[in-house]
This record gives structure tokens, sequence and C-alpha cells, in this order.
């Protein structure tokens, strides 16, 4: 009988990438409720040449395949500056439920990362500020929201026999605009003191000057966003810009000074599912002109400076958010990692519970030792 031969290559040539997009494509034909990344916005955040991300990560991806057949794919993220950090990322991780093929794609990493002098690998992280984190734990049935994680249950159980442990453990929360047990928030005038701003498309360089600031003093305890920058986050917003609406961000400035923000978009999962391929001016209309039915409100971001959370800015700041979240049934948050009170004090104000949980894993690495495999692995560089 012939023994199933796994090979694991470095994706390299145009057909390597079309089959690592197409290996996700086939995964999720068995959960069509669940909405992966969308291709082209794949392939944007893997540009090297763009993407600030890749000025202090080096990318590497790599495929795993079973007699000629995309089983599993990654891609690893090694620090150039090993003096800053010794812990590579790994990100873009689907694989079918085969143990084998899954172990052969994570010591191939790991051997990478080894020989790279790195002591420990972690993920999913995708190459973003903005980055989808994580390995799904819970709520399997419902449907993900635009940019949340989604992954079949199996995948923590695989990398957990691939000898991974969690390391963070973070939760979206969701809130349900029918319930009529949500209080509504209390609503106070506007002051000379404290005004909203809303930027439009237009002047979302200045607007990100601002969140910039906010997000260092609200997120530096968040697990599952990545080291920021002002052009790093410029870049991850223009993923979102299909989303974008009138109200999209909301800032709250103390005079001059910018002391909380939220940013929300409408849930467009579902339209882009069905118009997927590149971003053309076809596409664009047609989600531009369908979102408007979305009844998913997704909270990416929000947070509010120490010294201004019960204060008036911070209820002024919710009295905005909550005149566009009127306008949807459900509203959505991405992760926040457990632990991390203030963003999850923020989301309760909001009448937002608990709904998803998902987890980082990690491992770490001995750089002295290379990893053999019980069953049969070739090496190969092209297709």
């Amino acid at each position: 009988m012939k023994q199933t031969a796994y090979t694991v290559s470095e994706v390299r040539s145009k057909t390597d990438w079309i089959a690592f997009h197409g290996l996700s494509k086939t995964i999720y034909q068995s959960y069509p409720h669940l909405s992966p990344i969308p291709e082209h916005e794949a392939r944007r955040l893997l540009n090297q040449r763009k993407n600030p991300y890749f000025r202090t990560y080096r990318l590497i991806a790599l495929l795993c395949w079973i007699d000629d057949k995309p089983a599993a794919r990654i891609t690893i993220h090694i620090p150039r500056d090993l003096n800053s950090s010794s812990v590579a990322t790994f990100g873009f991780f689907e694989c079918i439920d085969d143990l084998n093929a899954c172990s052969a794609l994570l010591k191939r990493a790991e051997n990478i990362c080894r020989a790279s002098g790195v002591s420990a690998l972690e993920g999913p992280y995708n190459p973003s500020a903005g980055s989808i984190s994580g390995i799904q734990l819970t709520n399997f049935s419902s449907p993900n929201v635009y940019t949340e994680a989604c992954s079949p249950r199996y995948y923590a159980a695989l990398l957990g026999e691939c000898g991974y442990a969690p390391t963070a453990y973070g939760r979206t929360f969701r809130r349900d605009n029918t319930d009529s047990r949500v209080a509504q928030m209390r609503k106070l005038e506007a002051t000379g003191k404290y005004r909203i701003w809303n930027p439009n498309r237009v002047q979302l360089a200045v607007a990100f000057k601002a969140l910039e600031e906010i997000f260092g003093a609200s997120f530096a305890n968040n697990r599952a966003v990545q080291p920021r920058s002002y052009e790093s986050d410029l870049y991850a917003a223009l993923g979102l810009l299909d989303a974008w609406m009138r109200d999209s961000i909301h800032i709250v400035y103390d005079g001059n000074l910018p002391v909380g923000m939220i940013v929300c978009l409408p849930d467009i999962s579902e339209i882009v599912k069905n118009y997927p391929g590149r971003n053309s001016l076809f596409r664009r209309f047609h989600i531009w002109r369908r979102k408007k039915s979305a009844t998913r409100l997704i909270v990416y971001a929000m947070g509010v400076k120490e010294g201004y959370r019960n204060t008036a800015a911070a209820y002024l700041l919710a009295q905005s958010f909550m005149q566009t979240a009127e306008r949807f049934e459900y509203i959505y948050s991405t992760w926040i990692t457990e632990g991390n009170d203030p963003p999850a004090k923020l989301a309760d104000r909001f009448g937002l519970k608990p709904w998803k949980r998902f987890a980082m894993y990690g491992t770490t690495l001995e750089s002295t030792k290379l990893i053999h495999h019980p069953f049969p692995i070739q090496e190969r560089s092209t297709l």
C-alpha cells in the first residue's frame, strides 16, 4: 500500500500563491456560514512592498501538500531586528482536519524560525495593525462578522496536539438592540469644554493622528493589537474602506486634545462573500449599494484616556455612538483581551455582553535542535 507523502514548500511562484489562497476557499466550503478573510484583502496584507509591517518583519509563506493537493498553509513573520524582539508570529493559518499535515507545516515553520535565531513562535496574527487574530473556541454555529477571526472547531485541537499552548485569551462582545432589558445610555448636551468630531473619508489622515494618540493610551494591554504606528494604522484602515459610512469615527475632544474615540463600521461579510475576487470598481459599487441594508454594526476600536473615563466626555462619546447604533439590530465588538479591563468595561457600558472566545497559541523553540518527522516529508520549491 502506497504511503501518503506530505511535502512542505515555500510559496514563491504565482501558481503557489493561487494554491495558497485557494486552500481557504476549499476548507470553508464546508462552513458556508463563516466568512474568512477575502482573497483581495489577504493579497493586500501580504504585499511586502506596500505593507509597512514588513519593514520590521520578514515574511515566509509555506504550504503543505498531500499528493500534490494543498492541505495546510501558514505565514511566518520573523523580526528583522532580533535584539528588539526574538518572538516570531504566524498568520493565515488554515488546515484540513489532518494532524500529519498540520505537524509537517508547523515543524517546517519552527525549523526556519529556529535557524533565524527566534526563541518563540506565536499566533495567529495577520500582518496588520488591526490584525485578525486568534483561534475560535466557542459559538461555532454563529456567523462571524467582517474581519472577525473564524475557524473550524478542530483547529484548537490540531495546534494542541502539535505542542502549542494558549498564550492569551480574548473575547468578542455582542448586543441585541431589540433587547428591551438593555438600559438606554444617559444623554448629555454638548458643552463648550467637550466636542465630538465625525471625520469624513477625506479627513482620514488627520483623524488617524488623533486615533494614534488615543490608541497608545487605551490599548497598551490588548494582545490582539500589533505594534502600532501612524503608517500601519492607515494601511490597516484601507482594508475597511469598503464598509465606510459617514459616521464611522467618533472622536471626543477636550479643547484641542483628543481624549476618546470609537471606530465602527457595518458588517459587510455576506456582501463581500457574494462579490469575491479582485477589488474592482464594479465590486466596490455593489458593496457600497448593498451595505446600506446591513443590520449588524461592528465596533472596531473604542477607548477613552485615563482621567476621562467617568466624565461627561465619555458620556458625550457614548451618546454620539448610540445615535449611529440605533440604525442597526446588533452591535458587535472585535477582540478584547481577557484581563484588559478598560475596553471591557466600556463594552459593558454600551450593553455589550461576551459573545465568542478566542485564543492565541505559541511554542518555545530550542535553538540547538531541529525537528524530524515520524512520517515521510519531502522538500519542494515549486509546484
